[in-house]
């Protein structure tokens, strides 16, 4: 299990910044296949039927594209069909739908990344720190790990291991902002970091909410050890969508 995660991790990790880097159409057809296969995921989790998954696969296509041309307004309006779906778990279509504008939102990045000038060095430090916070966290928890952080969400996080997670996210970022900027201030680098770790935990959270909330386990079968899209890219849609807001790399 953990060898396979691992190999999925590093082979679909330099496929997306090979991707990204190349930019144009690889880019764009990266982030469709994500949208595609990551809408999926959500609306079967929600019990959508057929019509409704594919209605919101169109729908949330159309919306990656507004996002990333920043008209938000069309963004998620043109996802608000999903609101009115009768799933078949009886339940609000709320969730679904802020979970697909956040998720949508996050996924835009990526494009965006591919059209900025050395692009990948903010993403590659992203991926840094989420592979950290991840790697020190699962092991940390392992080896360490007591009181459990969030049981009837995620049963197998621990406080502790949370905690080394978020410590080790952070250095990690730091030292990469400060190797790679040298006029870049220790406080602000280490703030940085320590803001999109604990953004890494949280959206980690978010998705296995989203997941318990309609008693599913695992949100796909796509990727061997992790599961779905939504499981592997977790933490960093979270990241991607906290460090859009502050705006990092500009100070």
């Amino acid at each position: 299990m953990l060898k396979e995660r691992v190999i999925t991790a590093i082979i679909g990790g330099l496929l997306l910044l090979i991707l990204i880097y190349l930019g144009g159409i690889y880019a764009y057809l990266l982030v469709a296949l994500l949208v595609i296969f990551s809408s999926i995921e959500i609306s079967r989790i929600a019990g959508f039927t057929i019509t409704q998954q594919i209605i919101t696969v169109f729908t949330s296509l159309a919306s990656v594209y507004f996002f990333t041309e920043k008209a938000y307004f069309y963004a998620i309006f043109i996802l608000l069909p999903i609101l009115a779906f009768k799933n078949q778990k009886k339940r609000s279509n709320f969730y679904p739908f802020i979970f697909t504008v956040y998720t949508m939102h996050a996924f835009s990045w990526f494009y965006r990344y591919s059209k900025t000038e050395n692009s990948l060095f903010p993403l590659i430090y992203l991926l840094l720190l989420v592979w950290a916070n991840d790697t020190f966290a699962y092991f940390a928890g392992l080896s360490l790990g007591r009181k459990k952080i969030a049981p009837s969400i995620s049963p197998n996080k621990t406080v502790e291991g949370t905690i080394i997670g978020i410590l080790a996210g952070t250095a990690t970022l730091t030292i990469a902002l400060i190797v790679s900027k040298g006029d870049f201030k220790i406080l602000s680098a280490i703030i940085y970091g320590l803001i999109l770790s604990i953004a890494a935990f949280a959206g980690d959270l978010f998705e296995s909410h989203y997941k318990r909330f309609y008693n599913v386990k695992d949100s796909g079968k796509i990727l061997p050890g992790h599961g779905g899209i939504l499981d592997r890219f977790d933490s960093l849609l979270m990241v991607l969508t906290i460090s859009s807001l502050i705006n990092f790399w500009s100070f």
